[in-house]
């Protein structure tokens, strides 16, 4: 299940996004789009960030969308790709998230072909942070199905002003 609160905050940030982002920039790179996918609020993302996720022998490659830090929020990195839609259920489009908090806690959710792969598992995160890196399960946050991954922000990171 997505979490309805990220959906809300990306909905009400997407008409306030505009401009050009580089590494560290304080505007966006790209305004997201707000629409309705199946009468339910959603937001298309947009931005040249990319990840892939390597699980059951298969690979997911994700696209659309760009890295946040957000230092007041204790958010070293914020991620979303895809296409983001409020509800409980996962929709066709592919979706992504990925946030890493200051204090060493980060958390992925994925969903790809109407299905869900990761749901809200605890994730290590290594690499260049926010710029890019890898990640796979914790010890805590795996579960039963083992996956790796990578994400690259393609020299665009968007700090949130504080």
């Amino acid at each position: 299940m997505k979490l309805v609160l990220p959906t809300i905050t990306l909905l009400a940030a997407a008409g306030a996004m505009t401009g050009t982002a580089a590494a560290g920039s304080a505007a966006p790179p790209c305004t997201p789009t707000t629409t309705k996918i199946g009468g339910k609020p959603a937001v298309i993302n947009c931005g040249p960030a990319t990840a892939t996720v390597k699980i059951g022998g298969r690979t997911y490659d994700f696209k659309s969308g760009f890295c946040e830090s957000s230092p007041a929020n204790k958010e070293a990195l914020n991620l979303t790709l895809g296409t983001t839609v409020e509800t409980a259920k996962p929709g066709s489009a592919p979706f992504f998230s990925l946030t890493a908090t200051t204090f060493g806690i980060a958390t992925l959710n994925a969903d790809y072909g109407g299905k869900t792969i990761i749901l809200e598992s605890l994730v290590s995160v290594k690499g260049k942070i926010p710029s890019n890196g890898t990640f796979a399960p914790t010890s805590l946050g795996g579960g039963p199905t083992k996956f790796t991954g990578t994400w690259n922000c393609h020299g665009v990171v968007y700090t949130q002003p504080g």
